[in-house]
């Protein structure tokens, strides 16, 4: 979610969603770039963000049962390696290619709160996940029982 606010965010600043959009965005608005880098890097399955979680406990969970599961979990980890390749040509452009525009982007309140949370969420589902695995898990028994 936190991505697609920032690609969101950037897309309407700039009143297109290419990619040459990010361009320099670390010197524009470095908050937001280091949000954008977060939450690609999670999705990218690097630790200690949550995604590297979540990965993990879905290959887990798929090798349990390894001679069902296995060639999807190798299917997974090199679409996880290719995929990274794209993000960090996000990245690159935030941090390595230079300002296309100059001025900070604009991120409205609703949208600045909505994107801390989402990169709380990232980093303390890396940081913690046993506590906020309990915490899901508790909830989803109470809505369950309901």
């Amino acid at each position: 979610m936190g991505a697609f606010l920032v690609a969101g965010i950037v897309a309407r600043s700039a009143g297109t969603d290419g990619i040459a959009e990010f361009a320099g965005l670390s010197r524009r608005s470095p908050l937001l770039a280091l949000s954008m880098m977060l939450c690609l890097l999670s999705l990218a399955g690097i630790p200690p963000l949550g995604g590297f979680v979540g990965k993990l406990y879905l290959f887990a969970a798929a090798m349990e049962q390894p001679a069902k599961f296995l060639w999807l979990v190798v299917l997974a980890v090199m679409l996880s390696i290719v995929s990274l390749f794209y993000y960090l040509q996000v990245i690159r452009q935030m941090y390595i290619e230079k300002p296309r525009v100059t001025g900070a982007v604009p991120v409205g309140r609703v949208a600045g709160a909505a994107l801390a949370v989402c990169i709380a969420l990232v980093v303390v589902t890396g940081l913690l996940p046993r506590a906020f695995l309990d915490v899901t898990l508790d909830v989803a028994r109470r809505f369950l029982a309901a």
